[in-house]
């Protein structure tokens, strides 16, 4: 899809005018500082932003910098990341500011690639951290951009409706040259249709404010339009906590912060009575004891077959 000079321009005024206008306040927009972007967008992944405002300040007045941070037993940083969720992102955190002390002299690099090499950080998050920590253009998406695209420049691609026809929140019409066919998953969009018309459209002069712009026009779509991004290949559904792997793993992970070393058959009995009517067994407690000693969690004592969260 090539898009006309007209229409790039026309889009970016719409967008980047509502954010002037409507914008929403967040704490890591008004400190744009490697750490405190690093800090925030791993705690964004998979995480709604109000939840993630309360542990921010938290956390950065807990591990102000990337070597109190690399310091922080696992213990102590589980505790304090609990109600996040994913308890990876937190060892991942630590790993990446332990790397970033040994290998880079406690600094965040600034390039996409040199990002990537850190735990825990993907393509599109080294992207959002290279345009907010550094304003760089660089191209990346996340569920609100992709949202925002699927609405002005796929608005014909089959997939299903993404909410009630006409545009609101000052949506003119889309574009002229969006996508009208395309292969895909059951003719979905896929992001490498996608990531084009990303950097087609990208405001250079300023990528961090724009960036911003495009996932509060993305939010505002969902809450007003419904969500475009059900005709995405990507999309899928968060599968319920309640009963999931993540559940037990969470679950045990806080039995052992909180109680220290436990036997095996002690893990079993606290999950079995507190999880036990979600269908955790013993060889799932097992599986996931297991589980979490290879990815570096807990530590068997061969000498008792006790565990504990790991130093």
């Amino acid at each position: 899809m090539e898009l006309q000079n007209s229409e790039i321009q026309d889009f970016q005024n719409r967008i980047l005018e509502l954010y002037h206008e409507q914008g929403r306040q967040m704490p890591w927009r008004e400190d744009t500082s490697p750490y405190s972007i690093f800090l925030s967008e791993l705690m964004l992944q998979q995480t709604q932003v109000a939840r993630v405002k309360e542990y921010y300040e938290k956390f950065l007045k807990l591990y102000p910098d990337f070597r109190s941070l690399a310091e922080a037993p696992l213990p102590e940083l589980l505790s304090n990341w609990k109600g996040l969720g994913y308890n990876r992102r937190a060892k991942f955190m630590r790993e990446a500011a332990r790397m970033l002390c040994r290998d880079y002299a406690g600094r965040l690099p600034a390039d996409p690639d040199e990002l990537r090499k850190l735990p825990g950080i993907g393509p599109n998050t080294a992207g959002s951290i290279s345009a907010f920590a550094f304003n760089l253009p660089v191209v990346f998406i996340e569920t609100n951009i992709r949202r925002v695209m699927i609405h002005e420049f796929f608005q014909e691609q089959d997939g299903g409706a993404a909410g009630p026809p006409g545009n609101t929140y000052g949506l003119k019409e889309p574009a002229s040259g969006f996508a009208e066919s395309h292969p895909g998953s059951d003719n979905k969009v896929h992001d490498r249709e996608i990531m084009p018309v990303i950097e087609q459209t990208l405001f250079r002069e300023n990528p961090r404010v724009w960036y911003w712009a495009l996932m509060d026009f993305g939010v505002e779509l969902k809450r007003k339009q419904g969500n475009a991004n059900r005709r995405s290949a990507h999309y899928t559904r968060q599968s319920p906590f309640e009963g999931s792997l993540r559940q037990l793993r969470s679950g045990i992970l806080h039995f052992l912060n909180e109680n220290g070393p436990t036997l095996q058959e002690g893990i079993i009995s606290h999950v079995s009575t507190h999880l036990g009517t979600y269908g955790h067994g013993r060889e799932r407690i097992e599986s996931s004891l297991r589980e979490l000693e290879r990815e570096g969690f807990i530590i068997c004592e061969d000498h008792d077959g006790g565990y504990r969260i790991a130093d």
